[in-house]
């Protein structure tokens, strides 16, 4: 979930399994890429606090990496769209509202991209069916959780389109 306390999260590094803050990570490693994606925990609040509030916190996030990794490339990346088939009882909206609220999250991600100078990896239209909906070949029939196809695909969308986020 988006909270102003993303920047503060605390990660277990791999090369050494100490728990550490996202800040000492960054220094530490020094990633050449770093892919932000959000996930569908927490839409609905981000949706509610609105446009100015997400943009800030998601700011505050690429600042932290500028920071601590001032060589690394952030990519912003779509959140995946849901399938009519999704459970969405814990959301307490249907799933079109549901997908509706992704849609606009993924426009802010783009737009702060762009406000930021940052690439923005718009994955999210390799997954829609024609009727806005994750397609059914692309989860593993949840609605929400991809299939090994969607992860080639979205391999392959990521590939192609490195050059376009490395600039």
């Amino acid at each position: 979930m988006l909270t102003p306390t993303v920047s503060e999260c605390r990660i277990v590094y791999p090369e050494t399994n100490e728990e550490l803050d996202l800040g000492e990570a960054l220094t530490r490693k020094q990633p050449k890429f770093m892919l932000l994606t959000f996930g569908l925990n927490g839409a609905g609040t981000s949706i509610s606090k609105g446009e100015e509030y997400f943009k800030r916190i998601y700011s505050r996030l690429i600042d932290t990496i500028a920071e601590h990794s001032p060589n690394t490339t952030v990519i912003l990346q779509s959140c995946f769209p849901i399938g009519k088939n999704m459970d969405v009882s814990a959301f307490d909206v249907d799933v079109a509202t549901l997908n509706g609220y992704i849609d606009r999250l993924n426009e802010w991600t783009g737009e702060l991209a762009e406000e930021r100078g940052v690439a923005f990896l718009n994955s999210s239209a390799i997954f829609k069916g024609d009727d806005g909906f994750l397609c059914p070949e692309l989860q593993v029939g949840d609605g929400y959780h991809l299939s090994t196809e969607a992860y080639r695909r979205m391999l392959a969308y990521m590939r192609t389109h490195a050059c376009e986020a490395d600039q």
